[in-house]
């Protein structure tokens, strides 16, 4: 079973590069089938195989020998190993499902946001939307399947998403009137609400942990192309995000736990 779902999440790893790269340009992501970007030669099955195929391929179109970004190989291992994951933590039961589908959302949104700096409205909207359908069929006797971490009523994901999102909001007011420019993306203030449809008020630990690493990083490259003379000092916060909201899921309570054994409070 783990190997079936590593295997489904070569597939979908797959799929998520396309998603990668046509939905920042704004490209159908149906048709036309894919094809190299340089020389616009389709690309054939045998040279479509998950990580395979770029192994084989050392990195290259098979037609014109333009490079493949290693962005394609990673993204496809990643999700592989993400599905993994889903498994490990909850089986083979719908809640792995979802999960899964959670965490292909956020390895594409991370790759889209390093990449072209913008969290899209193309994947939050409609993964927003299926979070609530399912919460909503919940509230009419459906399996609870959300929140994926600890348990609630159908109707609290929903008050923690606004509370989330909107904290975030106050937050990037208070820094506009500080700092007079943005803190905090429009873009992750929507992704908030989608986490707390999805982790209920544990997406605060998940913004908790994502800032963390985030200030974290952003020191060391603020440090860094300061030495080389660089004044671009922006760190994207989606990534972070992403990874905030994999590690609340897989771990969240024991994270919490954790801490308060760390800090003594019983």
């Amino acid at each position: 079973m783990v190997l079936l779902y590593f295997l489904f999440g070569l597939v979908f790893g797959s799929f998520g590069n396309v998603l990668v790269y046509r939905i920042p340009r704004k490209y159908s992501i149906s048709w036309p089938a894919s094809h190299c970007p340089a020389c616009k030669t389709p690309i054939r099955w045998y040279d479509n195989i998950p990580v395979i195929s770029w192994l084989i391929l050392k990195g290259r179109c098979r037609a014109c020998g333009a490079p493949i970004a290693i962005r394609y190989p990673l993204v496809e291992l990643a999700n592989g190993i993400l599905f993994v994951c889903a498994y490990a933590r909850f089986g083979a039961t719908a809640r792995s499902v979802v999960a899964a589908g959670f965490f292909f959302v956020l390895l594409v949104i991370a790759a889209i946001d390093i990449e072209h700096r913008k969290i899209p409205n193309a994947l939050v909207f409609p993964a927003t939307g299926i979070a609530a359908l399912i919460l909503l069929a919940q509230a009419i006797g459906s399996p609870s399947l959300l929140p994926l971490v600890g348990s609630s009523e159908w109707y609290v994901p929903i008050l923690a998403g606004l509370a989330a999102s909107l904290s975030f909001y106050v937050l990037d007011m208070i820094a506009l009137v500080v700092f007079k420019k943005p803190g905090i993306g429009a873009g992750d203030i929507k992704l908030l609400f989608l986490f707390g449809l999805v982790l209920g008020f544990y997406v605060f630990e998940a913004a908790l942990i994502a800032v963390v690493l985030a200030a974290i990083v952003g020191i060391a490259v603020l440090y860094i192309r300061s030495k080389s003379g660089s004044s671009d000092s922006y760190v994207p916060l989606g990534p972070f995000l992403s990874l905030g909201a994999v590690l609340t899921v897989l771990y969240g309570p024991q994270l919490v736990s954790l801490y308060l054994e760390v800090a003594g409070i019983s």
